[in-house]
Formats: C-alpha cells, sequence, structure tokens
C-alpha cells in the first residue's frame, strides 16, 4: 500500500524540478482567465473576482487585446485605503499597461519578467490574445516541489 501512495509524489517530484528550468508558461495556467469591461464598477469586478476565486482580472478592448489588470493589491490600496467610490469604472484603478508573455516562453522568463517588473500577476497570451494569468505563487509552489 504505501508503494501506491510513494509512487506518484516520486514521480511527480522528478518532473516538477524539470519543469520549472525548461517549461512553457502555458503549463502553468490553470484558473480560468476573468475579463471585465472598462466600464464595469470597481464593486461589479470585486463581485466576478471573489466569485470565481481569483487574485486578478483582465480589461480587454474591443479586439481582445489586453489593456489592464486588475489585482486584489488595486482593489486595496487604490479604492480601500483611498476611500474611492466603488461605484467608479474600473478603469479608473487598473493597472495598465499590462505585462504579458507568450505562451510558448520558458518559465525562467515568466519569473525574470515577474522580478524585474515587481509584479505578482503575469498575462500569458497566445497570438497576441489572453490565456490566462500565472502568479508569483504558482512559481513558488513549482520551485518548491523540487525540494520536498
Amino acid at each position: 500500500m504505501s508503494d501506491e501512495i510513494t509512487a506518484p509524489l516520486s514521480e511527480e517530484k522528478e518532473t516538477q524540478p524539470t519543469l520549472f528550468l525548461t517549461g512553457c508558461v502555458r503549463d502553468l495556467v490553470r484558473a480560468p482567465l476573468v475579463t471585465l469591461l472598462a466600464t464595469d464598477s470597481i464593486q461589479e469586478a470585486a463581485q466576478r473576482m471573489s466569485a470565481a476565486q481569483v487574485s486578478a482580472a483582465v480589461i480587454p478592448d474591443a479586439a481582445g487585446q489586453a489593456t489592464g489588470i486588475v489585482t486584489d493589491w488595486d482593489l486595496r490600496e487604490r479604492v480601500v485605503a483611498a476611500g474611492r467610490s466603488i461605484t467608479q469604472p474600473i478603469q479608473t484603478v487598473m493597472s495598465s499597461p499590462i505585462i504579458s508573455l507568450a505562451a510558448a516562453e520558458p518559465i525562467y522568463e515568466a519569473v525574470r519578467l515577474m522580478l524585474s517588473h515587481h509584479i505578482h500577476h503575469l498575462l500569458i497570451t497566445s497570438e497576441d490574445q489572453p490565456l490566462g494569468l500565472i502568479t508569483s505563487n504558482d512559481l513558488m509552489v513549482l520551485h518548491s516541489a523540487s525540494f520536498f
């Protein structure tokens, strides 16, 4: 019985370090991408993010290209701490331009971008269209798998 339990864990342990060094960022995109209209209220944005259990949402333009991102940090710092009305449009507090990376790029490039731009959410794109987000937490979980 212990072999049944430990075999998958040791297999996962062997593949995770390789993925961190050689994998593509598309391999890390898991949660569905939440998108908002720039005209959605701050309250609507927060409600949609909460319902989807995500810490960020992307605001695309009419062509589907991402124009901005709103994160839990934006809501805390730019709305709550600043005393801003939750009826204002989300575009008033979104971060723009958004930092993104093509889905085929290596994971280590995501780490480099996130560190150099001091961000915790990175948009992953496919053919210049939003595919999903990866977070610094995703990278920590992947990296920590190589130590346990």
